[in-house]
């Protein structure tokens, strides 16, 4: 029986980490539909033993479990055990995202942060070249320049990128 005063507080937490939830599942499953699908199973997991979930401790170390015991059921029933990796494999994957997650989120914030200073040009770039996955070629040919000027602004941009997240984490 769940603990009507512990719903919001529920919410909060895993509407704040669905988004971390699902790279994870995806990082072990590398099929988008199948790792939602193994998102919403741990959700209901999530909810059920979420009475149990010890309020010291980072939730979605908590939830991780979760999710990965649900990739290990969908491997299971999908027969898909080799599929993709190998058991050995999808433990160690887990074990280094598990452990890695703070040092992960960090650097999510710190883009996000040097996101923001950027110019509306850089921006529109990153997102064509890595959001959209167009080619140079064709992001040169629709922006009416060479292929090799375009290269070097968008390595001028990823090297102000990781100058600033470089900068940024350590003020995390």
């Amino acid at each position: 029986m769940h603990d009507d005063l512990n719903t919001p507080e529920f919410i909060q937490l895993y509407t704040q980490h669905e988004r971390d939830l699902f790279r994870y599942a995806y990082s072990l499953c590398p099929n988008a539909a199948e790792a939602q699908d193994i998102v919403q199973e741990a959700s209901l997991a999530l909810w059920d033993k979420f009475e149990q979930y010890d309020t010291s401790r980072p939730f979605l170390a908590w939830a991780f479990r979760f999710v990965f015991i649900q990739v290990l059921k969908h491997r299971e029933k999908q027969g898909t055990r080799r599929k993709y990796f190998s058991d050995e494999v999808v433990e160690s994957l887990a074990q280094l995202k598990e452990e890695k997650s703070p040092q992960f989120e960090k650097h999510r914030i710190a883009l996000n942060r040097c996101m923001t200073k950027l110019s509306n040009k850089q921006i529109d770039l990153l997102k064509l070249r890595y959001e959209k996955n167009v080619n140079l070629t064709d992001i040169a040919e629709s922006l009416n320049c060479t292929r090799n000027s375009l290269y070097k602004t968008l390595q001028r941009t990823r090297e102000i990128l990781h100058q600033c997240i470089k900068g940024s984490v350590h003020e995390l």
